[in-house]
């Protein structure tokens, strides 16, 4: 006959207390939670061959107006993702519009942002012949403020000439723009 003293009673009860824990522990474990999926949401809205038209608020003119062959929203981030869009932008009536293309044009509503990229062109037909053609990586617009922003190499290629620079701020409505970081500048003779 094998007698246990209390020591090992006590001791036995306690390693079966935590086997019968450990046991109900694993029985109770809920599976794993599995990775977010690294694809993006579905959009709440997609569209083909959209027209988008922006109208102010203060005045109701139309402000800007976006087409694009692939158009996607998703409400619950306010986002709006346009493929090969192109872009009118219209500030003052007095001054020419903006064509703009761009490779994506991503609106961030809460910002109240359009990012245009992959390869950016903007153009403005002025008056006698005269225009300029900006060409980036990315501008970032600013519809309110009518003001863009480039943070990629900038060249211009106008009438007068071509420049180019690191980074670009633009005043649509001011039709004023500033080139910044190693500016270099070439003026074509005029007749």
């Amino acid at each position: 006959m094998v007698v246990i003293s209390h020591r090992g009673r006590v001791v036995g009860a306690f390693l079966a207390a935590c086997a019968v824990i450990y046991v109900l522990l694993i029985a109770n474990q809920s599976e794993p939670a599995l990775p977010a999926p690294t694809e993006q949401v579905p959009p709440s809205l997609f569209l083909v061959n959209a027209e988008v038209r922006h109208y102010s608020d203060l005045v109701g003119n139309l402000e800007w107006q976006l087409n694009s062959p692939d158009l996607k929203y998703f409400e619950v981030t306010e986002l709006m993702i346009a493929e090969q869009p192109t872009m009118r932008l219209l500030g003052q009536k007095n001054l020419s519009p903006w064509e703009v293309q761009a490779g994506r044009a991503a609106f961030h509503r809460r910002d109240d942002m359009i990012r245009l990229n992959q390869q950016v062109k903007l153009f403005q037909q002025l008056s006698d012949g005269e225009y300029q053609l900006i060409e980036t990586a990315r501008i970032d617009y600013y519809p309110n403020e009518a003001f863009a922003q480039a943070i990629y190499p900038v060249t211009i290629d106008s009438h007068a000439g071509k420049s180019r620079g690191d980074r670009l701020k633009l005043w649509l409505a001011r039709e004023y723009y500033e080139l910044q970081g190693n500016v270099e500048t070439y003026y074509e003779p005029t007749r």
